[in-house]
């Protein structure tokens, strides 16, 4: 009995760190090619962080409006520091470091949002 259990413990483990299974392989939605590990002439500003029960927001970029679902991460493009996003219909503001053109969205599977956000 055992030894089943741990190969089953084994199989369910290796289940989830599959490509197939996407709570711990949410996917990274990069805008014009932006490389998930390349610097390409960004900085790093800082943090601000957000919550929302919404399972899906919607970030306004300089293209629209991109959709983020829980455990997901996209890069998005704002045009200003201070940039609207969208949860419930209701509009919600985030200010950001002054020179932020470009955010990274992380969801997770609860509440919390980060705004990673860089200069380019």
């Amino acid at each position: 009995m055992k030894r089943y259990l741990s190969r089953s413990l084994l199989a369910l483990g290796a289940m989830l760190m599959s490509a197939d299974f996407p709570i711990f392989n949410s996917p990274v939605a990069n805008p014009a090619g932006l490389e998930e590990n390349s610097s390409q002439d960004r900085a790093y500003l800082g943090t601000e962080c957000d919550r929302s029960s919404d399972y899906v927001i919607e970030v306004e970029s300089i293209n629209g409006r991109v959709e983020v679902r829980k455990g997901e991460t996209k890069w998005v493009r704002v045009r200003s520091h201070r940039f609207r996003w969208f949860s419930h219909g209701r509009t919600e503001w985030t200010t950001a470091h002054r020179n932020t053109t470009l955010v990274r969205v992380k969801r997770d599977y609860g509440r919390r949002i980060t705004w990673d956000c860089y200069s380019e």
